[in-house]
C-alpha cells in the first residue's frame, strides 16, 4: 500500500495525518495544501485494481458533492438571492394555477375494466350518480309524508343548488298502484279496514272540516249509546287519538292527529315512518367539500319548514356526496391545530436539537423554497391536485427536514472540532454528502414506483413526492450551505451529541447478546402473531362516526331495503335480468334480488278484484253529491258541545 505523510496548516493550526492514498486523493479535492512525501513508497504486491479503481470513484463522487458545497459557500449571496427570487416568483404562480380537485372518482384510472362498467352504468342511469340523500323521519306516516312532501317542494324551487329532486318512494305510478305491491292477504285487511271506516269516511268527505270531524266522532258515540255498534278498545283509541292531539294543541305542543293510525288501528313499522329525497345537487370539485352548500340548503329548508324534532320530524343527510364532505370536514376541522401543532413541534425540537437559532432558520428557508418548487413543478406537470397528492406537502416537509438536520448536525460537529466555518463545511460536504445523495436517491425511487399504478392519487402523489426529494438534496447542498454562510452560526463551545445517552449506548453495546437475543425474541412473536391479524375492508370505519352522513348511513345498513352493500348489474333484456337473478339468487351471501321485472307486481288478478268490490262499496261514500259550507266558530263549537255530550253518556 502506497504511504504518503501529509500535513496541513490551517489559521496555524495543524492538522492530523491522513494515512493512505485514498485519503490523500479525498483530501486533494478540496483542500490546497503543500504536501511532500515521506518515508518509502510503492504498491504492495497483490493489490486489488477493481478496489482501487472504486475507491476512485467514490472520491470523484465526494469530491463534486464537495465541490458544489464549496462553491455554494464562496457565491452564497448570488445562490440565496436568485433562489429567493426564483421561490417569489414561484409562489405567485402556484397560488394562481394551484388547485384541488375533490372529485374522488378522478383517483383512479377510467380505463380499468370496473371503471368502464361503472361509466356505463352511469350513463345508462345518470340520475342516480352523485346523489344526495335526504332522509326524513317521522312520529307517524303521515308527518313523515308530509314532511318529505313539503321538502321535496321547497328544493325544486333551489335551482342554483339541485339539477334534480325527486322522492324515491312516491309519485304518481305508487300512488295509483300502491296496493298492488302488498300481497293479497294485505290487500284485503287494507280494504277491509277502510270499509269499516266507511261512516267516518263519509261524514268527512261530506264535511272536510273540523266540525266534520266531531260530527263523525259523534256518529260513533251515538252508535254505542243506540247499541247500534259495541263499545271497545277500537272506540276507545279512536278518541283516546283525537284526546291526544287535541291536548297538545292545548299545550302548545305540536302532535297532530295521524289518520293512517287511525284507520288502520295498528303500530306502524319502522319503514313506514322513513321517507327519502334524492337530490342531485351542483358540486364545485374546486372545493375541499363540493357539496356542502347543497347540503346547508337542505338543513336551512327544514328549519324554515320546521321539519325538526320536536315536530315530530328529522331531516339528515347522506350518501355519495354527503360522505365524501363529511371525509373532507374531518380533515379540515382538524386541520388548523394539527398544522400549528406540528409546525411548532417541529420547530421545538430543531432548536432543542440544533441549539442555534441561525441554523434552524437556514433549514426552515429550506424547506419553504423547496416546498414551492414542488408546488410549481404539481401545477406545471400534474395540473390539478387531489385529495391525495396533495399530502405531498407533508411527506417533504417530514422528509427533507431530516436532510437538513443531519447536514447540520454534522456541521455542528466539524465545527467544534476546527473553528472554521469554511472548512466545517467542506467536512460536511466530504462525510455526509454522499450518504444524503444515497438517502435522496433511495427514497425518490421509492415514491417514483408509485406513478405505474392506476390509482392516478397515489401515482400523482409519487411522482411529486419523488421529484421533491432530488429538490431536497439538490437546496440541502446549495441553499443550506450558502444560508450558514450568510448567517455565520457561532462556533461551538462543546462536543456535539446527547450525553446522558452515552451510557445507554455503552450498555447496549456490552450486553448486545441480549439486545439481539430480545429482538429475535419479539420477531418470532410477531411473525406468530400475524396471520392472526384482520384486516378492515370497511372504508366507513376510516371516517368519522360522529358525522351525520355516517351515522345516517350505518342507521340504514340495518334494513335490507336501504343497506348500500348492492351490486348493480346490466342485462340485455328483462328477460335475461330474469335469468341471471334466479343464478344470483342461490348464492349463499345475496340477501335478495331485485330487477325491472319486480316492479311487476304478482296476483294483480285477484287483488284488482278485491279493490274494485271495495271501490263499489266506497265510491257513493267518498264521492258525495254535496259537500257542506266551511263552517263558521259557532257551529264548530255547537259540534264539539254535542261530540262531549254523547260521549260522557
Amino acid at each position: 500500500m502506497l504511504r504518503v505523510g501529509l500535513r496541513r496548516r490551517v489559521r496555524g493550526r495543524v492538522c492530523v495525518r491522513i494515512g493512505d492514498s485514498w485519503s490523500i486523493l479525498r483530501s486533494s479535492v478540496f483542500v490546497k495544501s503543500n504536501y511532500r512525501t515521506s518515508g518509502s513508497a510503492g504498491f504492495r504486491a497483490g493489490i486489488n485494481p477493481v478496489a482501487l479503481l472504486y475507491r476512485i470513484h467514490r472520491g470523484t463522487f465526494a469530491g463534486f458533492i464537495v465541490g458544489v458545497v464549496d462553491f455554494s459557500r464562496r457565491r452564497a449571496a448570488w445562490i440565496t438571492a436568485g433562489l429567493l427570487l426564483l421561490t417569489v416568483v414561484g409562489a405567485i404562480v402556484g397560488a394562481r394555477g394551484l388547485r384541488v380537485d375533490t372529485d374522488i372518482d378522478k383517483l383512479m384510472s377510467p380505463d380499468l375494466q370496473w371503471r368502464q362498467r361503472e361509466g356505463e352504468m352511469e350513463r345508462a342511469f345518470p340520475q342516480n350518480v352523485d346523489l344526495l340523500v335526504v332522509v326524513v323521519d317521522g312520529d307517524t306516516p303521515d308527518r313523515a309524508e308530509d314532511a318529505s312532501a313539503g321538502l321535496t317542494n321547497y328544493l325544486r324551487g333551489e335551482k342554483n343548488l339541485f339539477k334534480d329532486v325527486r322522492r324515491a318512494t312516491a309519485g304518481e305510478f305508487f300512488e295509483r298502484e300502491g296496493l298492488l305491491f302488498l300481497s293479497t292477504h294485505s290487500v284485503e285487511q287494507v280494504t277491509n279496514q277502510i270499509i269499516a271506516a266507511q261512516p267516518l269516511l263519509g261524514t268527512l268527505a261530506a264535511d272536510p272540516s273540523l266540525r266534520g270531524v266531531f260530527n263523525a266522532l259523534d256518529l260513533a258515540a251515538q252508535g254505542v249509546i243506540h247499541n247500534a255498534a259495541p263499545a271497545g278498545d277500537k272506540l276507545d283509541a279512536t278518541f283516546n287519538a283525537v284526546a291526544d292531539a287535541t291536548e297538545a294543541a292545548l299545550g302548545n305542543r305540536y302532535a297532530p292527529l295521524s289518520w293512517q293510525h287511525l284507520l288502520s288501528g295498528r303500530q306502524p313499522t319502522s319503514r313506514e315512518l322513513r321517507r327519502f329525497i334524492l337530490t342531485k345537487p351542483r358540486l364545485d370539485f374546486a372545493k375541499l367539500q363540493p357539496g356542502r352548500q347543497a347540503a346547508a340548503a337542505v338543513h336551512a329548508a327544514a328549519e324554515k319548514l320546521r321539519l325538526t324534532p320536536d315536530r315530530g320530524v328529522r331531516v339528515r343527510v347522506t350518501g355519495p356526496v354527503a360522505l365524501s364532505d363529511a371525509e373532507f370536514a374531518t380533515l379540515k376541522r382538524g386541520a388548523g391545530v394539527s398544522g400549528a401543532l406540528s409546525i411548532g413541534l417541529l420547530l421545538f425540537w430543531l432548536i432543542l436539537g440544533l441549539r442555534s437559532i441561525r441554523i434552524v432558520v437556514a433549514i426552515v428557508a429550506t424547506l419553504l423554497v423547496g416546498l414551492v418548487a414542488c408546488a410549481d413543478f404539481a401545477v406545471l406537470v400534474v395540473g390539478a391536485l387531489n385529495p391525495i397528492s396533495i399530502a405531498f406537502a407533508v411527506l417533504f416537509v417530514g422528509i427533507a427536514v431530516d436532510f437538513g438536520i443531519q447536514f447540520s448536525l454534522r456541521y455542528r460537529d466539524e465545527r467544534y472540532r476546527l473553528d472554521d466555518l469554511a472548512v466545517a463545511l467542506q467536512r460536511t460536504a466530504r462525510g455526509i454528502g454522499r450518504a444524503l445523495a444515497i438517502a435522496a436517491a433511495a427514497t425518490a425511487v421509492g415514491f417514483l414506483s408509485f406513478v405505474p399504478t392506476d390509482y392516478t392519487g397515489v401515482a400523482d402523489l409519487g411522482l411529486i413526492a419523488g421529484f421533491g426529494m432530488v429538490v431536497a438534496l439538490v437546496l440541502n447542498l446549495t441553499l443550506l450551505p450558502a444560508l450558514l454562510t450568510l448567517l455565520r452560526p457561532r462556533g461551538e463551545p462543546h462536543a456535539v451529541g446527547f450525553g446522558p445517552a452515552v451510557p445507554v449506548g455503552r450498555l447496549l453495546i456490552e450486553r448486545r447478546r441480549w439486545v439481539l437475543g430480545i429482538a429475535a425474541a419479539i420477531a418470532i412473536a410477531a411473525a406468530i402473531v400475524a396471520p392472526h391479524i384482520d384486516f378492515d375492508f370497511n372504508p366507513l370505519h376510516l371516517q368519522s362516526q360522529h358525522e351525520e352522513a355516517v351515522s345516517t348511513l350505518k342507521d340504514l345498513m340495518g334494513d335490507p331495503d336501504t343497506t348500500p352493500y348492492t351490486i348493480d348489474v346490466m342485462t340485455p333484456s328483462p328477460s335475461a335480468a330474469a335469468v341471471l337473478a334466479r343464478r344470483i339468487d342461490t348464492v349463499p351471501q345475496v340477501a335478495r334480488t331485485v330487477t325491472v321485472n319486480s316492479f311487476i307486481p304478482e296476483g294483480q288478478k285477484e287483488k284488482l278484484a278485491i279493490i274494485d268490490d271495495a271501490h263499489q262499496l266506497l265510491d257513493p261514500t267518498l264521492s258525495p253529491a254535496v259537500v257542506k259550507p266551511k263552517p263558521t266558530e259557532s257551529e264548530i263549537l255547537a259540534a264539539i258541545d254535542k261530540t262531549r255530550a254523547d260521549i260522557r253518556k
